[in-house]
This record gives C-alpha cells, structure tokens and sequence, in this order.
C-alpha cells in the first residue's frame, strides 16, 4: 500500500501547479512530510505551507510557529472560522501567472483538507478571488 500511495502523489504533484500541504496549528511539525516536501522542490513546484486550526491554539503557539516557519512560503489559518482565506488565496495566487490554476492539498487525516477545499468550493469569496486570477 506505501508504494501506491507514493505513486499516486507523486502523479498528484505532477499534475498541480501549487502544492498545498494542509498542516495542524497544534503539532506542524509532526503533520509535516519531509519526502512530500522534497519531492515538490525535485519536481520544481510551488509549495505553500497551510497551518490550519489557529483558532484552537494560543497566540504564543501562533507566534512559536510564525518565528519557526519565518522564511518560508506558509499561512497561518482557521478553516473553521474561515479566517485569513483572503491572505491564503492571495498567496496561492502569488505562486503563478496562471488564470486557472490546479492545486493539490495534501496532508494526514484530519488536518482539515477537506474543510479547505469545500470553502473553496462553495462559491464562497475565496473561491471569487482564486477563479478571477
């Protein structure tokens, strides 16, 4: 079964424009995927760092992960309570000239991918902003 999942995300980065690895504010480091995030750079792609579920973390974890992550491509946000999507998909946006662009979330289970992409998808502004290029 690991060398199938492997097959299938590695076609997944292939076909993206933008990874967007979907992370857990309570444990980033723990929910990241090293090899995932190596394979990305090898391959060439965007990758932006989606630290969800900043509504349940204290503001001193929010600023131990922002001096952590400082240097990198990430954004700090709450699915839940649809804060930062603004910032998020501005910084989506940012990784390509592309009018449409495919983008691959990716993460462990119930880092909140599925809560994205559903914002996203609803119609929502979010998804305005993304479609408009």
């Amino acid at each position: 079964m690991k060398q199938r999942f492997w097959i299938v995300v590695k076609d997944v980065i292939r076909k993206a424009d933008v990874i967007l690895e979907i992370l857990d504010a309570r444990m980033p480091d723990l929910t990241r995927n090293k090899r995932l995030e190596r394979y990305a750079a090898i391959s060439g792609k965007r990758l932006i760092l989606v630290i969800n579920k900043k509504d349940i973390v204290s503001q001193d974890a929010i600023k131990s992960i922002e001096k952590s992550y400082s240097g990198q491509d990430y954004v700090i946000i709450s699915s839940k309570g649809h804060k930062d999507m603004d910032k998020f998909v501005g910084l989506i946006k940012s990784k390509t000239k592309k009018d449409k662009l495919k983008v691959a979330f990716i993460g462990y289970p119930n880092t909140g991918k599925s809560s994205l992409i559903n914002i996203l998808s609803k119609g929502g502004k979010a998804k305005t902003s993304l479609e408009s290029g």
